[in-house]
């Protein structure tokens, strides 16, 4: 870890704060988004907070403008950090050397988080009984967000946020795996999971040597206007525009999705439906994505436009797919989708059926038969001509209320207001 620049333009001012926060994320997605909702009201207080963040975080200029005054800021660089690994790891996923990414990944990564942990207490030296939420992409997730539970547990309250399913302990670390989560266990005070799925997936990975957990939904802000226009001739939607908004990368269902195209426009001859796919590209899967374009013969049907400004990304869409294949964890697509009146088709894997069932406007799919996927995007389509987006009942409520996760994180780590 190495400090590149503090708000105050001078070294750590070790002065007392009401809570510091540490952030690890490289990735335009889910966990960029709820950090935009979270931090800019959990700082509204009179006590100063510290948010410390790394360099590289997508949106970080525009999240430091949203902060209060009272937010001391530390931005940090790492020199191998997690983009590096990642990248690293599903080049060599795409190449069938899975096990072997995997394994050489998580030794480079455990042997630097002894050194970033060090390199920490260093640089950051908090006070005795500081209270520090440490926001993680998942479990083990980042091994700087590990590392940061190391540094400062000793003499910090540490609160241990995460935003995926917790993955399985690898074969070949099991052993040290397990020692890691007992430490990890015995130094935070709670684990505050982003869904009760994740929570769940947490507790079958510590077993009986599980610290305390507990969960708060994720929670976007409802937009101020929507984009409800569909275009329709006859009652018959004109080239229905279907939308897969996530990262690229493979287990978000890119490739299924092409595939789900294809069959469905063989029965849409007069009006075959059209896929935009939006999203960023960090670890360069979209030219997998486009050889498969290629391949099915679907150029013109499908549009890989990239990441979208936020406005502009629901933009025109009739439906959303969320074809994941594995470690969904919320499904915070999906939330936004329906807050925009746009009804959806989701495959049930991880929290997805946990947040969706129960929605008059979306639809989950379980398994992977295309005709199954095509029946249930079809309803969905006829149901939007037919009689519109439907009224969501009390149970959406919570997902669309920002002040009320924030309440809940603080009630979770007493902090007052």
């Amino acid at each position: 870890m190495k400090v590149v620049e503090t708000s105050s333009g001078s070294p750590f001012s070790n002065r007392e704060f009401d809570l510091a926060i540490f952030v690890d994320n490289h990735v335009a997605g889910g966990v960029a988004t709820f950090l935009e909702t979270l931090l800019p009201r959990l700082t509204q207080q009179e006590s100063p907070s510290l948010l410390i963040i790394n360099r590289e975080h997508p949106g970080l200029p525009k999240l430091v403008e949203a902060l209060p005054r009272s937010v001391e800021l530390i931005v940090y660089t790492s020199p191998l950090g997690l983009p590096f690994f990642t990248r690293v790891g599903l080049s060599w996923r795409l190449s069938g050397i899975e096990k072997l990414s995997g394994a050489v990944r998580r030794v480079l990564e455990y042997f630097l988080l002894i050194i970033e942990s060090l390199q920490m207490r260093r640089l950051v030296p908090l006070r005795s009984n500081q209270r520090v939420l440490i926001i993680n992409g998942g479990y083990p997730g980042s091994y700087l967000a590990l590392a940061a539970v190391f540094a400062w547990a000793k003499h910090c309250v540490i609160y241990l946020n995460c935003h995926s399913l917790a993955a399985k302990r690898s074969r070949l670390g099991r052993a040290f795996e397990k020692c890691l989560d007992l430490a990890l266990a015995r130094r935070v005070s709670l684990v505050i999971a982003n869904s009760f799925t994740t929570q769940t997936s947490l507790q079958l990975r510590f077993g009986d040597d599980s610290p305390d957990l507990s969960f708060v939904y994720n929670a976007i802000e409802v937009p101020s206007s929507r984009d409800t226009s569909h275009q329709s001739i006859s009652g018959v939607l004109s080239q229905p525009v279907l939308g897969l908004i996530a990262v690229l990368e493979p287990r978000k269902g890119h490739l299924f999705a092409l595939k789900l195209l294809k069959k469905l426009n063989e029965n849409r001859c007069s009006n075959p439906a059209v896929l935009k796919i939006i999203g960023p590209d960090p670890y360069n899967f979209g030219s997998t994505i486009k050889e498969s374009v290629s391949a099915l013969r679907l150029s013109g049907m499908v549009q890989i436009v990239g990441q979208l400004a936020k406005e502009d990304i629901y933009r025109g869409l009739d439906l959303v797919i969320v074809p994941s294949e594995q470690d969904e964890s919320f499904g915070l697509v999906a939330i936004e989708s329906l807050s925009r009146a746009i009804p959806v088709v989701a495959s049930s894997v991880g929290a997805i059926p946990e947040v969706l069932t129960g929605s008059p406007n979306a639809s989950v799919v379980e398994g992977w038969n295309l005709e199954d996927w095509i029946a249930a995007i079809e309803y969905r389509l006829d149901q939007s001509l037919s009689v519109g987006f439907k009224k969501e009942d009390a149970r959406l409520s919570r997902f669309v209320d920002p002040d009320q996760m924030v309440s809940e994180f603080k009630a979770l780590m007493g902090i007052a207001g």
